[in-house]
């Protein structure tokens, strides 16, 4: 009797520990709870919009669909243009040259009350012949040098007009302090008139190049050398 039971205790023990070992070899009840969390966080979803849409295309087209008609062109200047741009192409082709061009300041018309002084001409002159005059000077007061254009009404208004610059009472040559122009000369081309003061290649090259703006040059009158 005392045999069975001993038996019967070590078949429970034998049990219990077999279900000890079935227990801990089986799945264990901490399952990676991640796993159905471990979605993508980069993977864009079906909503997620991972195109910026910035336009990085230069070739922006207008809405009218034209193109810009920026003018970038250069400084040439047309005959029927006025006396100041016609100055300043003028004054931008002399420093194209070789030749030394005395700093000088910016082109721009003459105001009424320095017309004698700067243009040689009285404010009856430029009512009578003149539209616009405009003129560059030196930098420095002690450089003798000028260059000035005349707009006027007509071709015969010019022709009154250089004949008014180049007589006395007209244009002053001795108006620096202390120093003199090599030469003074002036000459018509259709409606215009160029004067230039200053050095005689200075005088012969705008002469040149005021033809080829202008038109057919007349007569140059030289009223002043310095010898």
């Amino acid at each position: 009797m005392m045999k069975s039971k001993k038996l019967i205790c070590l078949f429970i023990a034998i049990m219990l520990l077999c279900t000890l070992v079935l227990t801990a070899c089986g799945p264990s009840g901490n399952v990676d709870d991640n796993d159905d969390n471990n979605t993508d966080i980069n993977t864009p979803g079906p909503g997620d919009n991972t195109d910026e849409n910035t336009d990085t295309d230069p070739d922006i087209t207008h809405p009218d669909g034209g193109e810009d008609n920026t003018n970038t062109g250069g400084n040439e200047t047309d005959s029927s243009d006025s006396a100041l741009s016609l100055i300043t192409t003028l004054l931008d082709r002399l420093r194209e040259t070789e030749l030394q061009i005395p700093m000088s300041l910016p082109a721009a018309s003459v105001p009424v009350s320095e017309l004698l002084y700067a243009a040689g001409l009285s404010e009856n002159d430029y009512d009578n012949y003149v539209i616009d005059v405009a003129h560059s000077m030196a930098g420095i007061g002690t450089i003798a040098h000028q260059i000035v254009v005349y707009e006027c009404k007509d071709a015969a208004s010019a022709a009154q007009v250089k004949s008014i610059v180049s007589k006395t009472g007209g244009y002053d040559p001795e108006k620096w302090i202390c120093v003199w122009p090599d030469t003074v000369i002036a000459v018509d081309a259709g409606s215009y008139v160029l004067l230039v003061a200053g050095k005689r290649d200075v005088a012969d090259a705008a002469i040149e190049i005021f033809g080829e703006l202008a038109g057919t040059t007349n007569e140059v009158v030289t009223f002043w050398n310095n010898n």
